[in-house]
């Protein structure tokens, strides 16, 4: 790992809003979130990490942009992709959604950058995408906790999953990487 650590310890919470860049080893302990702000209806936000040596993830820590991309009724960018066009369709990003027969997918696949879109609703239910989640790890990635991008869903319909991009020298761990 690398000559500086840095330890968040119990019942953290940390809110990123700009690039963070960590010279040693990061470790999340148990109770540890670290989350973005939602973006709503334009791209400002993501967790944007880079760790010069190993990063962890403790078991009951988590990295999570959940709901935390695109506002319901909001798609990707002026033209509204991902957003279905009849109301209750899911968000679309990086593959269609649930009954969405008209969203456009974008995003890459290598390198997820995007969130993603919210779902089609007028019933008032906020049910919005994804955030992003950009790790870059020069050593070891261990997740015993959750890296989490996930849409927020309801019953049969939800925001489409964010991106999550790790660049690390190796992973282990027993936890989960999402962006569902």
């Amino acid at each position: 790992g690398g000559s500086e650590a840095t330890t968040f310890g119990p019942e953290t919470y940390v809110d990123v809003r700009v690039p963070v860049d960590f010279p040693g080893d990061l470790t999340l302990a148990r109770g540890t979130r670290i989350v973005q702000p939602v973006n709503g209806s334009k791209f400002n936000y993501r967790v944007d990490l880079s760790v010069a040596g190993d990063l962890t993830v403790e078991e009951g820590a988590i990295i999570d942009a959940t709901a935390c991309g695109y506002s319901s009724n909001v798609g990707h960018g002026p033209n509204n992709l991902g957003l279905g066009t009849a109301n209750s369709y899911g968000g679309s990003h990086g593959g269609l959604s649930r009954g969405t027969d008209t969203a456009v997918c974008y995003g890459s696949i290598t390198e997820p950058d995007e969130p993603g879109a919210g779902c089609r609703s007028t019933g008032g239910v906020q049910l919005n995408g994804g955030g992003v989640v950009r790790l870059r790890v020069t050593g070891a990635t261990r997740v015993d906790g959750r890296i989490a991008a996930d849409g927020k869903s309801h019953t049969y319909m939800g925001g489409a999953g964010g991106s999550v991009f790790l660049r690390t020298g190796s992973i282990s761990g027993s936890g989960r990487i999402s962006a569902d």
